[in-house]
């Protein structure tokens, strides 16, 4: 066997393990993500009993932005996200076919073993609320493993999030390092759903670059009479 059939491999191993600060901006540190989805949620319908009577797919597209900004000591971020969804729900079920423009934005205060934020997101997907509120809540350090609980999550993508998801993120610190980060979790989305079963949702990041990510997402259920699904994908700059 070659040297060089052991050194790549060590050094790919290497190159993703080893921390990597990313050198930030005066007065802080930016990251912009950019990312698109699609997806088909369950429109499920129900009788009066709770009984479910049948379902029809509501397929769901979503692209936009989300730009971070981190305070230099690190306790301040501030979040705002922009971009389009596309929703192809049957009229006569909880949501007809619509689709619109959405903005948000949100205010978080980062501590080592926890963080708390809020704020607003205008024209969510669901259904007929035209601003909601957004809530962020982290235990444990954001560069580690920790749990993270968040309502109407601020994302590019907001087809595919739902509209409550709670799980486990890993590395997800703004010090961004090689290294796979992301979150698994369990998220609910804005169709009837008596049941409250969600969907598995996995949000990962895979470095490229000292500054650039890929972005892969999806999520995936049962439902009361279908399975419910998504796939999406972008890239994440940081500096």
């Amino acid at each position: 066997m070659r040297a060089y059939h052991i050194a790549v491999p060590l050094a790919l191993l290497f190159w993703q393990s080893a921390p990597a600060p990313v050198a930030t901006s005066r007065g802080g540190l930016f990251r912009l993500g950019l990312a698109y989805a699609t997806g088909e949620w369950e429109d499920a319908s129900f009788d009066c009993d709770g009984n479910w009577t049948g379902s029809v797919g509501a397929p769901a597209r979503s692209a936009g932005a989300k730009l971070d900004y981190r305070s230099s000591d690190g306790a301040l971020r501030l979040t705002a996200v922009g971009g389009r969804w596309w929703s192809d729900g049957n009229p006569g079920y909880y949501m007809a076919a619509t689709r619109s423009a959405f903005v948000g934005a949100q205010i978080a205060y980062e501590l080592p073993g926890i963080g708390i934020g809020a704020g607003l997101l205008s024209r969510a997907f669901v259904t007929d609320a035209t601003t909601v509120p957004s809530f962020y809540l982290r235990l444990g350090p954001r560069d580690r493993t920790h749990v993270l609980m968040e309502v109407f999550p601020l994302t590019e993508t907001p087809t595919m999030m739902g509209t409550v998801r709670t799980g486990v993120g890993f590395g997800q610190g703004l010090t961004s390092r090689r290294r796979v980060n992301g979150f698994v979790g369990l998220a609910w989305g804005p169709y009837t759903d008596e049941l409250g079963q969600g969907v598995v949702v996995a949000d990962l990041a895979f470095p490229v670059t000292r500054s650039l990510e890929f972005l892969v997402r999806g999520n995936i259920g049962p439902g009361a009479g279908m399975a419910e699904w998504a796939a999406g994908g972008g890239m994440r700059m940081t500096w």
